[in-house]
């Protein structure tokens, strides 16, 4: 069954404004329903716990509890000194088999911002839902400018297949390249690296890439919790005679696709929510999507840029 791009992008941002505001304005006399609380760590709001993780977090020792807040205790004072924390309690949480998510455990870690945008705490991948705190991932849109038989000129794109032994949405197709962003760094120095890694696309090729911005969503998983994700995003235009190839069994094939293929793919829901928004966003600056053609264009446009009420990095 095929849906639209508003609806595709309607159930990537699950997590409705709506649902963001019960949370952020309830009070200790009206508390958010179902019972989501509002997290702090160093004195900053930096997520929503979601409702089936409340009592775990309640039970820990390094957390305290209000009717509305979850709290780090103020006694961990340090980068080192949260994260080591917060990887305790977590190791204990995988070994029990409290949640599922967990089982997907990662061993890759994410910052968590502060403030002023300085990293205060860094939690295991798999967990971020869990916390409801950002994450961060790079996308690259691959591309190739041809001439249709009309000789007029047309863009392709290059699609990845995930490998069917990936964690995490196995065999859903996917940018040609994409992933986590990890601890420390930077989008550009990374999508250069991942470039390689995936695709096989030398330094030399993929730093001509351009950043064209981001793209931000919010999730709310029955297992993984909420997920508020921003995407960095770069496009590359590829010749036509390049052909990437897997380079680290993270892929298990590519397509090189035309734009209406592209979006047929989108509307039977085979694109990863990462990819397929970052596709999305690409089809609209490259005039395959416009006011013509999607009527919901306007709101369209503003779910591929969710704002989220919690710091993020500073790339100074």
């Amino acid at each position: 069954m095929s849906a639209s791009l508003i609806e595709i992008a309607r159930t990537f941002n699950s997590f409705t404004s709506a649902a963001e505001k019960s949370v952020l304005f309830s009070t200790k006399q009206n508390p958010s329903t179902p019972s989501s609380k509002q997290l702090y760590i160093a004195n900053t709001l930096v997520g929503f716990v979601p409702p089936f993780a409340i009592e775990a977090f309640s039970k820990s020792s390094y957390f305290t509890s209000t009717p509305i807040s979850i709290t780090l205790v103020p006694s961990l004072l340090s980068y080192q000194q949260r994260t080591h924390a917060i990887a305790s309690m977590l190791s204990a949480w995988k070994s029990s088999g409290l949640f599922e998510c967990l089982k997907g455990w990662r061993n890759e870690q994410y910052t968590v911002y502060g403030s002023n945008n300085e990293p205060i705490v860094a939690i295991e991948r798999s967990a971020i839902g869990l916390f409801g705190v950002r994450s961060y991932g790079c996308h690259l849109n691959g591309y190739v400018r041809t001439v249709d038989a009309h000789h007029q000129s047309t863009i392709k794109m290059w699609v990845a297949r995930r490998s069917y032994r990936k964690q995490t949405n196995p065999g859903m197709l996917d940018n040609i390249v994409g992933g986590g962003l990890p601890c420390g760094a930077n989008p550009t120095a990374n999508i250069i690296k991942e470039s390689f890694e995936e695709a096989g696309i030398s330094s030399d090729i993929a730093s001509r890439a351009i950043s064209v911005g981001v793209v931000s969503f919010w999730q709310d998983s029955s297992i993984r919790g909420y997920i508020p994700d921003t995407e960095f995003c770069y496009d590359l235009e590829l010749d036509a005679s390049f052909i990437p190839h897997p380079a680290d069994g993270e892929v298990e094939e590519f397509f090189l696709w035309d734009l209406e293929t592209v979006k047929d793919h989108l509307s039977k829901g085979e694109f990863t929510p990462e990819a397929g928004l970052v596709v999305v966003d690409f089809l609209i600056r490259h005039g395959a999507v416009h006011p013509l053609s999607e009527p919901a264009f306007l709101e369209l446009s503003l779910l591929l840029r969710r704002e989220f009420p919690f710091p993020g990095p500073s790339f100074v």
